[in-house]
């Protein structure tokens, strides 16, 4: 299971409200998508750089490169009958995921992007992330993103299930139910007490995920629209924009 979508969208709390399932296990924010791209370059000893090099990806170089990570993925929870890899930036490698791992099943994590790109400009991100230092930069980034998940909607066969921050803060249980079932599994109550968990989240949000849900972070850019111009300016040039 792969949970993809702007950082500070949502995913952990995706992430955690899936961990708490017995049969599931949350592997947290993992780079092994993102290094297999990198080592399958250099595989491939092209001058062609993802995603253009993967017309020359044969079957049993995907066989090696998914095998070992998958391999690697089990370790981590032998008995867990869906993993998660919950590297948000991963959308924009979900064309190599689908030829990986044409079973897999994707969640997008979608928010107000105006709550979600600000909550990105306040928060600093000990690495990588660098077009969440501008608000113009992060506007361009998310409508990039937005633009790339339409795409993928209609060119791969991976089922893709949107999951909106502000309808699972609204209702958690319909919002976890929905999720669960995308996901084949049985409901199990103990979805809901996510925020009871033990469980160690390095992420931005790993604060917010401890504790009961709450809608304070719905609106956030609010008290803060005067100064938001550059960021607005550009995400109403996305198609049916509705940010002003």
């Amino acid at each position: 299971v792969f949970i993809v979508g702007m950082p500070r969208s949502g995913t952990s709390l995706v992430e955690q409200i899936i961990d708490c399932h017995p049969r599931a296990h949350g592997a947290g924010e993992l780079s092994a998508i993102r290094q297999m791209v990198v080592n399958m370059y250099h595989r491939l000893k092209t001058d062609r750089f993802f995603p253009d090099y993967l017309d020359m990806v044969d079957a049993d170089l995907l066989t090696e490169f998914g095998g070992a990570h998958l391999r690697e993925l089990l370790s981590l929870a032998p008995g867990a009958a869906r993993i998660v890899d919950k590297a948000p930036g991963n959308f924009v490698n979900l064309g190599l995921i689908a030829q990986l791992y044409p079973r897999a099943r994707v969640i997008n994590c979608q928010r107000d992007p105006r709550d979600s790109c600000l909550s990105c400009y306040f928060k600093s991100f000990t690495f990588g992330l660098q077009f969440s230092n501008s608000l113009e930069s992060l506007g361009r980034y998310y409508n990039d993103y937005e633009r790339l998940m339409a795409h993928w909607h209609t060119a791969l066969d991976l089922p893709i299930l949107d999951v909106q921050y502000e309808d699972t803060v609204k209702d958690v249980e319909t919002a976890a139910r929905r999720i669960i079932d995308f996901l084949g599994l049985p409901w199990d109550d103990a979805c809901l007490r996510f925020h009871e968990s033990d469980r160690q989240v390095n992420t931005a949000s790993y604060e917010q995920v401890r504790q009961p849900i709450y809608d304070s972070s719905v609106g956030r850019y609010r008290p803060y629209e005067a100064h938001l111009k550059p960021l607005l300016d550009i995400l109403n040039q996305r198609d049916g924009a509705t940010t002003t």
